[in-house]
């Protein structure tokens, strides 16, 4: 059967197989950080694919691990939003489909920008 979500980033996967992909994002995050010097904070923010979500596989979550590697690297804080969101989906017995526009595999519907902005204002909330 189709799976859309799947086959969106299973393609988008293969860029963080390169064994090269650590090395441009760190490059690339330290740029950003250099960019948004003074007292502004810097975080990045991971947003999972609807699959990562669905797929409840360690596997899936590989790209999460490069970017957050780079992020280590370059000195920049990242914030995976995968875990909070995954407990969202638990608490509210919804499917990762809830979240996204339909048959997207990765642009949030209004209960998914819902959701991660309260996630993002309680992060934001317990670093102040």
């Amino acid at each position: 059967s189709a799976d859309t979500a799947r086959d969106y980033f299973s393609a988008d996967r293969s860029y963080y197989e390169n064994p090269n992909t650590i090395e441009l994002l760190t490059a690339q995050f330290m740029e950003l950080k250099r960019l948004v010097s003074g007292p502004t904070a810097l975080v990045l923010v991971v947003f999972p694919y609807e699959y990562q979500l669905r797929a409840d596989s360690l596997e899936a979550l590989e790209p999460q691990k490069i970017i957050k590697e780079a992020g280590r690297l370059a000195g920049v804080t990242t914030y995976d939003l995968y875990d909070e969101l995954t407990e969202y989906l638990r608490e509210n017995r919804a499917s990762s489909k809830s979240l996204y526009l339909f048959n997207d595999p990765m642009h949030f519907n209004p209960v998914g920008h819902r959701a991660v902005a309260d996630v993002l204002y309680r992060y934001v909330k317990r670093r102040e």
